[in-house]
């Protein structure tokens, strides 16, 4: 919540009418956020709680000039107020925005359900860059700008509720689409990892058989050595 000194032009000070004024303004303006959200309300409502002070402060003050003063804050916290409730709209409603195309579902098929998706997602990005160029919404300076940035994403709004169930469905298929496709690639790398281990079995096998058949074959090829050499001697001996 802003704060600090809240200056007091004891020349002008409101009157009960430009107070109430102000007050409704920014109650109409708690009134819509609350039909978005129950959350964030802190600021705003603690405004006006400050304006009720100052106006019951100003109605038993002992003199005019204390009277002007806590009625110029009380009109200072309503106005306050209002900017809070607006602000806490707007950024209410584009995080809305920003959920729904979370949702990674694609422009195309958006505009299945609402066919003005363009139009309402560049109202969307105008809303942000107004409180990007300005950091809130109390120095925007033309309130009719605000409203009508306000109202657009209401109507967006409006429309996202309209095809709420549609695009809850189109996220659940595409959802269960991904989940089968994971559990495909996953059984796929599995089946893939159990072939290498056969392949790299066999190619165990066939290097043990390969290495029994050499070794066989050496103590073969020994023995007969072995017999052809006594066999020599055996020679030798009967020519002597």
């Amino acid at each position: 919540m802003r704060v600090g000194k809240i200056c007091c032009d004891m020349t002008s000070s409101p009157s009960n009418s430009d107070i109430k004024a102000i007050y409704e303004e920014a109650e109409a303006a708690l009134k819509r956020y609350e039909r978005i959200s129950l959350s964030n309300l802190a600021p705003a409502l603690n405004e006006l709680r400050y304006a009720g002070h100052h106006l019951l402060e100003a109605s038993g003050a002992s003199d005019e000039e204390e009277a002007a003063r806590h009625l110029t804050r009380a009109k200072a916290h309503c106005e306050r107020a209002k900017f809070d409730a607006k602000e806490a709209t707007i950024i209410s409603l584009l995080e809305c925005v920003a959920d729904l195309r979370a949702m990674g579902i694609s422009a195309d098929e958006m505009r299945q359900f609402i066919p003005d998706w363009d139009s309402h997602i560049d109202d969307a990005s105008a809303a942000r860059a107004l409180l990007e160029r300005t950091g809130n919404v109390k120095d925007v300076g033309d309130d009719a700008e605000v409203e009508s940035a306000i109202e657009r994403l209401m109507a967006f709004r409006e429309r996202i509720l309209a095809a709420e169930s549609n695009i809850l469905s189109l996220r659940n298929r595409r959802e269960e689409e991904n989940r089968k496709i994971e559990e495909y690639n996953l059984a796929e790398k599995a089946r893939m990892e159990d072939e290498a281990n056969i392949e790299r079995e066999r190619k165990d096998d066939r290097r043990f058989v390969a290495s029994t058949i050499l070794a066989v074959v050496g103590v073969v090829l020994g023995i007969f050595g072995l017999a052809a050499s006594v066999f020599g001697i055996v020679l030798a001996l009967k020519a002597g």
